[in-house]
């Protein structure tokens, strides 16, 4: 499926037939009755070498209320992005083509600024990964794909 289609094919269904021009009343003394948003949005990275997977989890992402996220191919890129950003959630993919998983999970949990939560799929993590996962400082190690339910509950928690 094309999603590109379905967005246009979306854009084509609910457009109005003829262009609307209205007035929407607001004027030099227009006030703001907005509540300040003083909080800065969380930020996740997404690092993973499958599109498909990128694209997955940026959803649940959305899902949880979490927009702002930048998306690595490879363990370089993503450790660039975490030394460059700050990072509430980082998202990775154990089968990063150009870094050992372990190694790099260290790397990103010791960055500074700190990621809180990190979260890591792998395709078939037994008990023992999970473990070493947990005591190395990932807040959750997931097979792949992630079970929808789990991932949103943790990521509920950022």
């Amino acid at each position: 499926m094309s999603w590109l289609d379905v967005v246009k094919s979306m854009d084509d269904s609910f457009a109005p037939p003829e262009p609307v021009d209205f007035d929407l009343g607001f004027d030099e003394d227009a006030v703001d009755t907005r509540p300040p948003n003083d909080a800065p949005a969380k930020r996740a990275l997404i690092a993973s070498a499958d599109r498909d997977e990128r694209l997955y989890l940026r959803a649940k992402l959305a899902l949880a209320e979490l927009t702002q996220a930048d998306e690595a191919e490879t363990g370089a890129q993503a450790l660039e992005l975490a030394r460059a950003h700050c990072y509430a959630v980082a998202l990775i993919d154990f089968a990063l083509p150009d870094v050992d998983g372990w190694a790099f999970l260290k790397e990103l949990t010791e960055s500074r600024p700190a990621i809180e939560h990190v979260i890591v799929t792998k395709a078939r993590a037994s008990v023992g990964d999970r473990a070493r996962g947990w005591v190395a400082g990932a807040k959750g190690f997931f097979d792949k794909p992630p079970h929808p339910g789990k991932l949103q509950d943790l990521l509920h928690k950022v």
